[in-house]
C-alpha cells in the first residue's frame, strides 16, 4: 500500500515539473513575434586573375629587293685588259699581236713577231717563250720540231711592245702541200694570243727555233 502510494506520488510530482516546464517554454514565445531573418550571404569574390605576360611585337625582317632578270652583275674583278683576262686586241681595235714580213737567208726563214702591251694598267713581266700551235694546209694539227734558245726576260710596261723572231728551215722531206703549215699561233702568258696566216714550207721535219725576248726584232734573234 505504501509502495504504490509512493509511485504515484512520484510520476504526479515528474508531471508536475514537465508540465511547468513546457508552460514556461510556450509563455516565452510570443505570437506575435516576426521571425528571425534570414542570414545574408556575402558577395562572392572573383577569382583572381594571374597576370599575362605582353608577347613582344614580332621582330621586323628587312626586305630583300629580288635582282631583275637579265640584269648582269656588277663588275668587280680586275680590268678588262688585266693579264688574267688577256684580249687580243688593244683598245683602239688594233692587234696586240704584230707580224713582220717573212726573210730567207741560207735556206733558213725568220718571221719577226711584235707583241703589243696596249690597254693594260700594268707592267708584265715576259720570262718565258710563246707557246706555238701549227695548222697545216690541209686542216690537220702540224707538229714540226721544235728548237728553243734560252729565253731572255724582259719586263714590258703600258704601251711598250716586246719582239722575238720565229725561226725555220725552209722545205722538208715531204712534197705534200698538205704537210705544210698554214697557221701558226703564239700563245703568250698575260698577253693573249695571236695567229699568223700564210703558205709556208714549214715541213713536218723543219726545226722551228724562237728567239726573244727584246726590245726589237734584231735584238731578238741577237739575244
Amino acid at each position: 500500500m505504501h509502495t504504490l502510494t509512493r509511485a504515484a506520488l512520484a510520476a504526479a510530482t515528474v508531471a508536475l515539473a514537465t508540465g511547468g516546464a513546457i508552460a514556461l517554454v510556450l509563455s516565452s514565445v510570443r505570437p506575435d513575434a516576426p521571425p528571425a531573418p534570414a542570414p545574408t550571404a556575402l558577395p562572392s569574390q572573383p577569382a583572381p586573375v594571374s597576370p599575362t605576360a605582353t608577347p613582344s611585337p614580332p621582330r621586323a625582317t628587312p626586305a630583300t629587293t629580288p635582282p631583275t632578270p637579265g640584269t648582269p652583275p656588277t663588275a668587280t674583278g680586275p680590268d678588262a685588259f688585266a693579264p688574267s683576262n688577256p684580249s687580243n686586241t688593244c683598245p683602239d681595235g688594233s692587234p696586240v699581236f704584230r707580224f713582220g714580213v717573212v726573210e730567207a737567208a741560207l735556206g733558213r726563214r725568220y718571221l719577226p713577231v711584235e707583241v703589243r702591251n696596249c690597254g693594260r694598267p700594268e707592267t708584265v713581266a715576259l720570262d718565258r717563250l710563246p707557246e706555238l700551235g701549227f695548222v697545216n694546209a690541209d686542216g690537220r694539227p702540224g707538229a714540226p720540231e721544235r728548237v728553243d734558245r734560252p729565253v731572255t726576260p724582259l719586263d714590258v710596261a703600258p704601251g711598250e711592245s716586246a719582239f722575238l723572231m720565229l725561226q725555220w728551215r725552209g722545205g722538208g722531206s715531204s712534197l705534200d702541200p698538205g704537210d705544210r703549215a698554214a697557221r701558226v699561233t703564239f700563245t703568250v702568258p698575260g698577253l693573249g694570243a695571236g695567229t699568223w696566216v700564210d703558205q709556208t714550207d714549214i715541213g713536218p721535219d723543219s726545226p722551228v727555233t724562237l728567239h726573244g725576248w727584246g726590245r726589237t726584232a734584231s735584238e731578238a734573234l741577237d739575244g
